[in-house]
């Protein structure tokens, strides 16, 4: 009869008491076990924010909300557009649009 090494693995994650302490479960030799006890390149990846690894329990992850816009510069400095053009692709709409915009600050 063939004894599966994962019996005892199976059996922790059935009992009860796995969801309150489910930081601790480790499976024996899994990947991922091996990257936290050795500090293999990822670990720092794998236990950031990370509920389930790690060498202490995380209840609550905070995340920062931190957001920012900019106008794009041809659209701030019409006068750079011939410039842009040069290196950047633009639809013909938008091409004709801001040559023109150019154009007339130039007149002016």
């Amino acid at each position: 009869m063939h004894r599966s090494y994962y019996a005892t693995d199976i059996k922790r994650l059935t009992d009860p008491r796995w969801k309150e302490y489910r930081h601790f479960y480790r499976i024996t030799g899994g990947y991922l076990e091996k990257v936290i006890k050795e500090r293999l390149p990822g670990y720092k990846e794998l236990v950031w924010k990370n509920l389930y690894y790690g060498r202490r329990a995380k209840r609550q992850i905070r995340f920062e909300r931190e957001f920012s816009f900019e106008n794009p510069l041809h659209a701030v400095i019409p006068e750079a557009f011939p410039i842009l053009k040069k290196y950047v692709y633009f639809p013909p709409a938008v091409s004709r649009y801001y040559s023109e915009q150019a154009q007339a600050l130039d007149e002016t």
